[in-house]
């Protein structure tokens, strides 16, 4: 489900925050006055040299900027991480709530590929400090290019911190002449009115994730049956609740580690992901021979127990994760056909099956695909994976957002590709935390900033690495891990924005102590938290008569309901989403008052038509109705999983591959204008 939530976004932004009236908290913040006002630093004048002045021949506007000329950089890997060298302002005030604007001009003269420097804002410190003892407030790192641009972010203050902090700009492990001028720090809304927000959670939930459902039930004739009972159970949110699933060789498939994974993502979620076996790597290892299969044990498994699949991901911007063959072809079109092709053919094989892709992987982050074929890659990407299903979910994922300082990054990165008319429609989180508790009211903050660009959000890749959070393996800090997951749990539910939350795996893995449940599959308290939340306190049961004119109302869930329907003393079973956009459905049954037939008659007297029944090898329909509305084609089976949905234009022929699918009986759906026809389908 593809869902614009800007207009709804933009409404609560305003109740919950005020805007200020916005003023420059910096002095001589054009540098027309020299230095003056600004402190400078090396805190490791060991490893690093520097020197600091003014130039009077690179600037923006006016007469001046500031000038930092890096002679001396340790010579380590990971030294520009450290920035050491730093320009410093203090002498400003900012409260809990304030959202703050950064703007800066800056350029660079340097020989490094991608020159970095990181601005934001600090716990104010004594002049000699090591780097990482520094309490960041909020800080963000920026590529810089070497001609004057401005660069832009959003600063996010959720702590009383008065007087006691500072800007800063600092320059890290990459010699070169720095030059900044024009700084415009702001403080642009307060967001104090958010301070109970989370308090406030289930009332929100109660609004955006339920609904007064209305079912009308009638019989082939198209009668009421006032008579009927009903026995209402939700099996899945249409809000994705997922995890990821380990790489499982096919001979490994069966084995109890994997079969005890595959029962506890049944006890709790709706939606899995490949931690690796769907990446171009995996399904790809020679040119133009995929290899699906590790791929489709998990799609088979989906398809029989009622879950959604995520296709993670079609490529992954990280050197080490594109495929040998493709980083040894010899031209740059060539390379470019290669990743149109991987992101056409797979969302084509995958079509009616996988709905939810991660096109592409952490592009913010890793450059290595647009240093070498340009950055145009990514929107003909999208736009080749939209080509094979329009009716799939496109996303980018990335990190360091909700979790980190990089939410800016992201923004401009989606709203760069956006003008390009790239067909993005969400955008994955992948927060994994791993330095400090959840601040709720920071990861509200960021979640709006990232909604204000009109597309729905979900976090991807949630973990929670609580001993190096809290330093020591106990129980005290597994309770306090478990506390989080429901912190976070309630806010991207109660979030207008998001449509998703899946965890990054059951047990731990790439991240020790990160799982929820321990290494030797002994449940931590974060197991628990999650299922109550999921399958007890956001769950629907309801047991009903029909009314005089069929109708069975109740408050739930939006999702995928198990109506068990008993008339007569004889009970059969359908299936019947509801959404915010649908909460009104009709429901045609094959009962007549005693006795008991199949009609797919549609209310307008059309026969919709499916043959042949039983099949080997496919099915057509003839599907009624109006050329300019869609029918919802479903496939069930007798447990209620889908196996198959996709939308067709009414008035129109489809056949269905119906090859693939086990021997066994299925229930097909056909929803036209919220009428809901549903037979009984044999493989043989």
């Amino acid at each position: 489900m593809r869902l614009n939530s800007s207009i709804l976004i933009q409404v609560l932004f305003f109740i919950t925050s005020f805007s200020v009236s916005s003023q420059n908290l910096l002095v001589n913040f054009d540098f027309e006055n020299d230095l003056n006002g600004w402190e400078r630093q090396v805190l490791d004048n060991v490893n690093y040299g520097a020197t600091f002045d003014v130039s009077t021949v690179e600037k923006h506007l006016g007469n001046k900027s500031a000038h930092v000329h890096v002679s001396k950089v340790k010579n380590d890997y990971w030294a520009f991480r450290y920035f050491q060298i730093r320009l410093k302002q203090t002498g400003f005030t900012l409260h809990n709530g304030d959202v703050v604007r950064l703007r800066f001009w800056a350029k660079v003269n340097s020989t490094d590929l991608h020159p970095m420097v990181q601005a934001g804002l600090a716990k104010n410190a004594p002049e000699k400090i090591d780097f990482w003892s520094l309490e960041d407030y909020d800080m963000s790192n920026f590529l810089v290019s070497n001609i004057w641009k401005q660069y832009e972010m959003n600063l996010f203050i959720t702590k009383e911190v008065g007087n006691d902090v500072m800007f800063l700009l600092r320059v890290g492990g990459m010699s070169g002449d720095y030059y900044f001028d024009d700084i415009d720090l702001e403080v642009i809304k307060n967001s104090a009115s958010d301070f109970n927000w989370l308090d406030n959670a289930q009332s929100r939930i109660d609004i955006l994730r339920k609904g007064d459902l209305k079912l009308k039930i009638l019989d082939k004739n198209g009668l009421e049956l006032p008579q009927a009972t009903a026995s209402v159970k939700l099996l899945r949110h249409n809000f994705q609740w997922g995890t990821s699933v380990r790489v499982c060789a096919t001979n490994q498939w069966n084995t109890s580690s994997f079969q005890w994974e595959r029962s506890e993502v049944l006890k709790m979620f709706n939606t899995i992901v490949h931690e690796n076996d769907f990446k171009w790597p995996v399904v790809e290892k020679a040119r133009n021979s995929p290899d699906y299969s590790a791929a489709n044990q998990y799609v088979n498994w989906k398809d029989q127990n009622n879950l959604q699949f995520r296709g993670h991901c079609l490529y992954w911007t990280k050197d080490q994760w594109m495929p040998s063959w493709w980083i040894s072809l010899s031209s740059d079109s060539a390379k470019v056909n290669a990743l149109k092709q991987r992101c056409k053919r797979d969302p084509l094989y995958f079509k009616g099956r996988v709905f939810d892709y991660d096109v592409v992987n952490e592009p913010v982050h890793f450059t290595y695909v647009e240093d070498l074929i340009g950055d145009s890659i990514y929107t003909k990407t999208f736009q080749s994976a939209n080509q094979s299903d329009p009716q799939a979910n496109l996303q980018v994922n990335e990190w360091w957002n909700i979790d980190k300082w990089d939410s800016w990054r992201l923004r401009k990165w989606v709203e760069t590709r956006l003008s390009e008319n790239a067909p993005i429609h969400s955008i994955g989180l992948q927060a994994h935390w791993d330095n400090e508790r959840i601040d709720w009211l920071e990861v509200k903050q960021k979640s709006d900033y990232l909604a204000e660009i009109g597309l729905p959000l979900k976090i991807t890749e949630f973990d929670m690495d609580y001993n190096r959070i809290f330093g020591t393996d106990n129980a005290a800090n597994r309770v306090k891990q478990a506390e989080d997951y429901g912190k976070i749990m309630r806010l991207v539910f109660s979030h207008p924005a998001y449509n998703g939350f899946l965890i990054w795996g059951l047990k731990d893995g790439w991240r020790p102590n990160a799982g929820i449940f321990n290494s030797d599959m002994t449940a931590r308290p974060s197991r628990d938290t999650i299922y109550k939340l999921v399958k007890q306190t956001w769950t629907t049961e309801y047991n009903g008569q029909a009314s005089s004119n069929g109708g069975l109302n109740y408050n739930g869930y939006f999702g995928d309901y198990q109506i068990d329907i008993n008339y007569g003393g004889v009970s059969k079973t359908y299936f019947v989403n509801f959404s915010k956009n649908q909460i009104e459905k009709i429901l045609t049954t094959d009962f007549v008052k005693g006795v008991n037939a199949i009609n797919l008659i549609n209310s307008d007297g059309k026969l919709l038509k499916i043959y042949p029944n039983p099949t080997s090898d496919f099915i057509s329909l003839e599907i009624p109705g109006s050329s300019n509305h869609m029918a919802t084609v479903t496939l069930y089976n007798l447990s209620g999983g889908v196996v198959y949905q996709y939308k067709y234009p009414q008035a129109s022929i489809v056949r269905i591959d119906f090859k693939d699918f086990e021997k066994g009986a299925y229930i097909l759906s056909v929803e036209i204008d919220n009428n809901i026809k549903q037979v009984k389908l044999i493989k043989k």
